[in-house]
């Protein structure tokens, strides 16, 4: 190994994600190398201070995503083989993604000796879909809850939701959205499927579930001027207070709710080639 190849390599030594010949030539060109031994050492102390010594957040999932799309436009152009080498090795994505997580951490946290709680999932204690749609559509923002799968392949994030058998789950293209992957969970023991985009540098959150357990009113329900509208159109609107909207619609067994930090009139222009509803329904 040369030091060329060490600079490559010293991360995934440091995160333990090197095989067991590559960490012993690794090893040994720093036994002998002085510059390089000071690297790796300065790699390790690095890391430590960072898990000791500093307060840590999930970085909000439209900022990881951008950074490393950004990254991904920027450094694989065909004129650079050996970076596009170097971001293809199997160790080099959680490195990318931690370095993405960092940038957002470097701005907004402090060095600290008291250690932090984390997170907690958001309480759906109400089986309001509406109440459920924006209080997770808040917490995707900020970080709490993370793609199972992030992809902006349609058919690979319609993998993840395979077991749903109650309603069809929806990929749609959005207009001037970017898909960023999906997720999957259970509310009273109903699936729901959660499908993330983003709209420049915000987030375009969609809930989607079964239209008939929503319509019963039981363990998920609507307040009924929604349920009317819906089950009169096929599809219901709402601009909040605070500048974000929510737009929801029945498309055969399955109900959809998204919610965006956008007038109610953009978010229907986004949704366009979502295939709503008309005003004559389906």
């Amino acid at each position: 190994m040369d030091c060329d190849q060490f600079r490559e390599y010293v991360s995934g030594a440091v995160d333990n994600c090197l095989k067991k010949e590559e960490l012993e030539s690794l090893l040994e060109h720093a036994g002998r190398c002085p510059v390089c031994r000071y690297e790796y050492e300065m790699e390790k102390i690095t890391k430590s201070v960072v898990h000791s010594r500093v307060k840590t957040v999930s970085a909000p999932v439209a900022l990881t995503y951008l950074i490393t799309e950004q990254l991904r436009v920027d450094i694989l152009p065909a004129r650079a083989p050996r970076i596009r080498r170097l971001f293809e090795r199997p160790y080099f994505r959680p490195a990318l993604v931690f370095g993405a997580a960092f940038v957002g951490m470097i701005i907004i946290l402090s060095f600290s000796d008291q250690a932090t709680s984390p997170p907690s999932i958001p309480s759906l204690a109400s089986n309001d879909v509406i109440s459920q749609s924006v209080t997770n559509y808040r917490a995707v923002v900020e970080g709490i809850i993370k793609p199972q799968l992030v992809s902006n392949d349609p058919e690979m994030v319609k993998g993840i939701f395979a077991s749903i058998k109650d309603f069809q789950v929806l990929v749609p293209k959005m207009k001037e959205c970017k898909l960023v992957g999906g997720v999957m969970n259970e509310f009273s023991g109903v699936q729901l499927a959660h499908v993330l985009y983003t709209h420049e540098a915000d987030v375009v959150y969609m809930y989607q579930t079964c239209w008939e357990t929503v319509m019963a009113g039981d363990k998920l329900d609507l307040p009924r001027p929604a349920k009317q509208e819906l089950q009169r159109t096929g599809w219901y609107s709402e601009e909040l207070p605070d500048g974000h909207s929510i737009v929801l619609w029945k498309k055969g067994r399955t109900l959809c709710s998204a919610v965006a930090r956008m007038s109610k009139t953009n978010l229907l222009a986004c949704l366009s080639d979502a295939e709503l509803p008309t005003d004559t329904g389906w």
